[in-house]
């Protein structure tokens, strides 16, 4: 039988709030994501996610849109915290409070595709996730790692295959249940078709790949990190260099340049064989081709290329990626970083001229036309 916690640890939370502790627990599962193990709970308890939130926790969030879990309040810690019975560090740790302040929507679905720059406003994106199979069966309990959650990521760390995105029998992108629904929570389970997600091929991922989202996933966990041949970025400034070279691609050349540089980039690399592959469609793709801009910085022929479109968009350019590098520190999911978009601005144009500061990118660009002309 659970225990109430002392009457310190409910110093913080009104009365209103000091209600018994829920009738089943349900253990943490190591490195699990808060979402996960609320999804659990509340299939546990055979109730919906809004339900639980809501009666619980005090969290009126029907559809999600806010993403309260990811860095929840500490008085919504403490409350949970006295309800469930996981102590208020464990609840902490598999949120994203000690990782770097959200930049962006950084995390969001596909963030650094093509179609991002094309399609609809991130606000309205569903929330995506991606998983590893081969953990997935190995776990005695199925949950979602924090990383899954992220929209870039491709790759499983552990196992450098790429992570499954899709259902292999349907191919419906992987999705939650309504969180207005009481539906058990199967993340190995397709929500559309409910085939068994892990009976698809595993598919080892390319080097260049796991280079990049490694140091994508340091930046992101840590603020800080060092890229091979560029130094010391801060994750905003890694985020809004990616935002740079992908959108000035798609948004900020002709279709003659664009077909120009994506036919060399198709010479250099032959993995194209499925959507996931494509720059423009998915997270995998994505991530090959901000690789193909920076590795090897400046030297490489794809990071020739990658100086190119920096290059265009520090020289005043206009294109319609302005709307994507703009920060929105009104928003609550995105809070202001101590970093200025002109400190930015000017590492950018530091890490620019410190690769070549006696000749400019050969590759001009007049950015006119939209990827559809």
């Amino acid at each position: 039988m659970l225990q109430f916690k002392s009457t310190e640890s409910l110093a913080a939370i009104p009365d209103f709030w000091c209600k018994p502790q829920l009738p089943f627990y349900v253990q943490p599962e190591a490195d699990e994501a808060l979402l996960s193990w609320i999804l659990r709970l509340a299939a546990r308890l055979n109730v919906s996610v809004h339900a639980l939130a809501l009666r619980s926790f005090g969290v009126d969030d029907r559809a999600g849109h806010t993403q309260w879990w990811c860095r929840p309040d500490p008085w919504l810690l403490n409350r949970m915290s006295d309800r469930s019975g996981v102590p208020v560090e464990h609840l902490r740790r598999m949120t994203f409070q000690k990782w770097a302040p959200r930049y962006r929507e950084d995390d969001a679905n596909e963030r650094f595709g093509g179609r991002r720059f094309e399609g609809r406003s991130p606000q309205h994106r569903a929330l995506r996730f991606a998983l590893c199979a081969q953990r997935l069966a190995q776990d005695t309990n199925h949950y979602l790692r924090p990383s899954w959650l992220i929209g870039w990521m491709a790759v499983c760390p552990k196992h450098e295959t790429k992570l499954t995105v899709r259902c292999p029998q349907c191919l419906a992108k992987l999705s939650l249940p309504s969180f207005a629904s009481a539906a058990p929570f199967a993340p190995r389970n397709c929500t559309r078709c409910g085939s068994d997600i892990g009976t698809g091929m595993k598919s080892y991922a390319h080097p260049a790949v796991i280079r990049i989202q490694s140091a994508l996933l340091r930046s992101k966990r840590d603020g800080l990190t060092n890229f091979e041949s560029m130094g010391a970025l801060n994750w905003a400034t890694t985020v809004t260099l990616a935002d740079v070279l992908v959108g000035m691609f798609w948004t900020g050349t002709t279709l003659a340049e664009r077909q120009r540089i994506y036919d060399q980039y198709e010479r250099e690399n032959q993995e194209t064989d499925s959507e996931e592959s494509s720059p423009y469609h998915g997270r995998y793709g994505a991530l090959k081709f901000l690789a193909w801009l920076t590795d090897g910085w400046p030297e490489s022929p794809g990071a020739r290329v990658g100086m190119a479109l920096l290059s265009g968009w520090l020289n005043g350019k206009h294109n319609r990626i302005s709307g994507h590098l703009r920060a929105k520190p009104a928003d609550s999911s995105n809070p202001r970083t101590r970093w200025s978009e002109a400190r930015i601005r000017e590492r950018l144009g530091e890490l620019l001229a410190s690769a070549n500061p006696h000749e400019q990118p050969s590759v001009a660009l007049q950015p006119r036309y939209s990827i559809h002309d």
